[in-house]
């Protein structure tokens, strides 16, 4: 059993088709018409018989019942059939949408520009003085971290999918969404302070400066200026180094001015220079909120060991400060997470395009997938280890080893559910994150200390995306 790959025009395909499996035979009454009628769709995007052998088997095909049913000796035989009996349509992709080669410098960059609010959250955002400080930054961040990374990812679906008809329609998306985030954050932490009891002004900037630096990297990163997102954080970071230097003391509001001036302004000169788009731009509104859903829970899942909402003041500038850095190798490692999910998936083509039976080809992907997932957590944990190590010697504080094996875990995590994401199983990840939080969540409240529950939920995340990518790989669908 062999299948080769669908690349010949239309016209060269039908010279040489046998006579038996054109013209008129498409519209005949037998039962393999009606079924390549049925799978037409299917059939005419097909690039190879394997493919289309994994939608019979979906739809419940077995051995016996194609060789009862189309005289075929088995479900593979059958698939060539169809592949044979309709011909090749490729589908109309303009230039714009062709996707471009990433460079690994830019996956890098991408992992600097996540980690860059830990730069100056701690000297920018307690807007307000004394001892309550801590609690007024904690819920601010706490509020802007679940909700407003949350919807920023839902904001960074809508423009995506805008950038496909333009740079106009993408810049607009991203300005209309990314304001209504930003403010809906902000509501959200003023509501969250009163319950609270918490100053509401000093609680709502918090969430609303974070909230708008959130909006403008991802105008900048979808739109593709990570460069000019990165040069926007050399003024931030050159006066905060000056300040830890003790020449100069660094104003509270010129830090926060800096650090989030300066990607507004960039992302508005993106925009303005983007133009007006020439038509009303419409977007799935549905599928972004299941993204933001994703985001939330991902941001859920760190906050509630980072920001520590069991134990509100409990925790002053510095001690979050210190276990915030804690998770900068895994920001760091978005970048290189990004680069290995695009070659996961170049090795996952190249197995479903070679010429060997379907149970080959899937024990095939298994192992590379197994082998680059085993890869990416290996480096993140050698990682992890140097910061263990160094981090009591450099004056940083002991990190406890479940927190470290919790965000290797974590990584592995986010790795297998990008790839759930990618081949539209995003109920799956969801499902995975959900789960996680709700063992996290379920431990604290069973009396873990913060550090074993946040492992305990590191454990499922890890589990369920695996049990999860599994199974996806079974379906050849899932490898192209």
């Amino acid at each position: 059993m062999s299948a080769t790959l669908r690349r010949t025009p239309d016209t060269e395909r039908r010279e040489r088709l046998p006579a038996a499996w054109s013209g008129r035979d498409r519209r005949a009454p037998d039962p393999l018409a009606q079924l390549s009628r049925r799978l037409e769709g299917a059939c005419q995007g097909a690039v190879q018989p394997l493919e289309l052998a994994a939608i019979l088997e979906a739809e419940g095909y077995t051995d016996q019942l194609v060789r009862t049913r189309f005289g075929t000796p088995d479900v593979f035989a059958c698939a060539q059939l169809l592949y044979r009996r309709v011909p090749f349509r490729p589908p109309d992709v303009t230039a714009s949408t062709l996707p471009r080669p990433v460079p690994l410098e830019r996956d890098l960059t991408r992992g600097v520009i996540y980690l860059m609010p830990a730069l100056w959250t701690p000297f920018a955002l307690p807007l307000t003085p004394g001892m309550g400080a801590a609690q007024v930054t904690t819920a601010g961040l706490l509020t802007a971290t679940l909700f407003g990374w949350g919807w920023m990812q839902g904001v960074a679906y809508r423009g995506y999918q805008a950038l496909v008809r333009g740079p106009a329609p993408a810049a607009r998306t991203l300005a209309v969404a990314g304001v209504q985030a930003t403010v809906l954050t902000a509501a959200l932490a003023a509501g969250v302070a009163w319950m609270m009891d918490l100053p509401v002004l000093p609680t709502a900037g918090v969430a609303l400066a974070m909230g708008t630096y959130l909006a403008s990297a991802t105008a900048l990163l979808v739109l593709g200026q990570e460069a000019r997102l990165l040069l926007t954080a050399l003024p931030v970071a050159a006066l905060i180094l000056v300040h830890l230097t003790g020449l100069v003391q660094a104003p509270q509001w010129l830090t926060l001015l800096l650090a989030v001036g300066g990607p507004l302004l960039a992302a508005a000169q993106a925009v303005t220079r983007a133009g007006r788009p020439a038509a009303a731009v419409a977007t799935r509104s549905g599928r972004a909120l299941l993204y933001a859903t994703y985001g939330w829970l991902c941001a859920a899942f760190l906050g509630a060991r980072l920001l520590n909402p069991w134990q509100p003041g409990g925790a002053d500038l510095s001690g979050m400060m210190g276990l915030s850095w804690s998770v900068a190798p895994l920001v760091l490692g978005m970048g290189v997470l990004e680069f290995t999910l695009r070659g996961l998936h170049r090795g996952l083509g190249d197995c479903a395009r070679r010429t060997d039976p379907v149970g080959v080809i899937r024990a095939r992907a298994a192992r590379f997938l197994s082998g680059r997932v085993a890869l990416f957590t290996a480096g993140l944990a050698i990682t992890y280890l140097l910061v263990a190590l160094l981090s009591p010697r450099l004056g940083g504080p002991v990190l406890a080893p479940e927190l470290l094996t919790g965000h290797v875990l974590v990584g592995a995590a986010l790795l297998l559910s990008g790839y759930l994401i990618n081949v539209s199983l995003l109920g799956g990840a969801l499902l995975a994150w959900a789960g996680a939080l709700g063992a996290q969540v379920a431990a604290r409240e069973a009396g873990f200390a913060p550090d074993p529950a946040y492992l305990l939920g590191a454990v499922v995340a890890a589990l369920l995306c695996g049990l999860l990518t599994t199974w996806a790989v079974r379906d050849a669908r899932h490898l192209t």
